[in-house]
């Protein structure tokens, strides 16, 4: 009786923190090549913070040069880079 009672106890265990970790990590280059519009906006934020560190920055780096060819990601590459551009232009660094 005491073992079933550890087993239950490890399975609620288990599966809450299955739970709140989600089962689709959100994160990963595979997420990213599928989710275009966070991969642009990811990528964007990266690129104006010069932050390529962090995890999520360089999968979302991996997942735009995955999906270079596509004209969505091509666009927001162009849209980030003219980002960053006026930023300089209005007196930031590069």
């Amino acid at each position: 009786m005491l073992n079933n009672e550890k087993n239950k106890h490890y399975y609620t265990h288990l599966f809450f923190c299955i739970g709140i970790t989600g089962c689709e990590d959100k994160t990963s280059v595979d997420w990213y090549v599928n989710h275009h519009n966070e991969m642009i906006s990811k990528y964007t934020k990266c690129l104006l913070a010069k932050s390529w560190d962090d995890i999520t920055c360089q999968n979302a780096r991996s997942a735009i040069n995955l999906e270079a060819d596509k004209p969505d990601v091509r666009n927001g590459v162009i849209e980030a880079r003219r980002q960053v551009m006026n930023r300089a232009m209005k007196g930031g660094d590069l």
